[in-house]
């Protein structure tokens, strides 16, 4: 559903397969490092997700 999706990053979602903490760890993790998890495709059967380089990355210049 589009509201899970919008919030599937900011906190764990419970779901009937487990308590849903991978994606938000996994989110939490690459901003550490400068990276950003995003949600490209949400359809029945094909989820994808990218990860980017955000503009500022930690220990390189600018």
């Amino acid at each position: 559903p589009e509201h899970v999706a919008r919030n599937l990053f900011l906190s764990p979602v419970v779901s009937d397969f487990g308590l849903g903490v991978g994606l938000y760890q996994a989110a939490r993790q690459a901003a550490r490092v400068g990276y950003r998890l995003e949600l490209t495709d949400n359809q029945a059967g094909r989820v994808s997700f990218c990860l980017q380089a955000t503009d500022s990355q930690p220990g390189m210049p600018g």
